[in-house]
């Protein structure tokens, strides 16, 4: 006769959240995310971003043109 017990619980898998506390959790805006991570940028590293990258954003991710 074996010792062990035969009911079995469910655990959520690691990583993974319970449907029941997804479903308490109030999903946040996605500003609010933004400006979450943007926080823990350092300050030196804030100071190296270009002023105009909105002016300027295809000039920053592809090259200049060269006309």
């Amino acid at each position: 006769m074996s010792t062990r017990s035969t009911v079995r619980t469910r655990v959520p898998k690691r990583g993974r959240k319970s449907a029941s506390s997804l479903k308490k959790r109030k999903p946040r805006p996605v500003w609010e995310e933004i400006l979450r991570i943007a926080r823990t940028i350092p300050e030196p590293d804030l100071h190296k971003l270009p002023t105009d990258l909105a002016a300027h954003h295809d000039h920053y991710l592809y090259g200049s043109k060269g006309t």
